[in-house]
């Protein structure tokens, strides 16, 4: 696996597109919100179920773990069914080509850089 590029770019009203750019891209779209120094990004509604059904079918987690689907999909994607994924950061650094973030969940620090594709 190739370097590692994660880039964001903010169309200032309110919408954001996310690459995360390795050997294969992929891309994630949302809202976002600036409060002060509080970044808040709520990515867009993705359907996961129909893959996370077969793996809940497959390795047959209500018998194995006693789990219900709604629990299993909670665990898989960390959101439940029909949220949105919603991340808090607190801007460290905000320059022309890159952005400083420190994740308030996990407080762990990322740099994103502007989009130029």
């Amino acid at each position: 696996m190739g370097q590692i590029t994660r880039c964001l770019d903010f169309d200032g009203n309110g919408r954001f597109i996310s690459e995360l750019i390795t050997d294969v891209g992929i891309i994630e779209e949302g809202d976002y919100e600036v409060l002060g120094d509080k970044l808040i990004i709520i990515y867009d509604l993705e359907d996961n179920t129909e893959y996370v059904k077969k793996d809940y079918e497959m390795f047959n987690i209500k018998k194995n773990e006693g789990w219900s689907f709604e629990k299993y999909y909670e665990i898989s994607t960390g959101v439940k069914i029909g949220e949105r994924l919603k991340r808090e950061f607190i801007i460290l650094k905000n320059k022309t080509e890159k952005l400083k973030l420190k994740n308030l969940a996990t407080k762990k620090r990322i740099t994103l850089y502007k989009n130029f594709s």
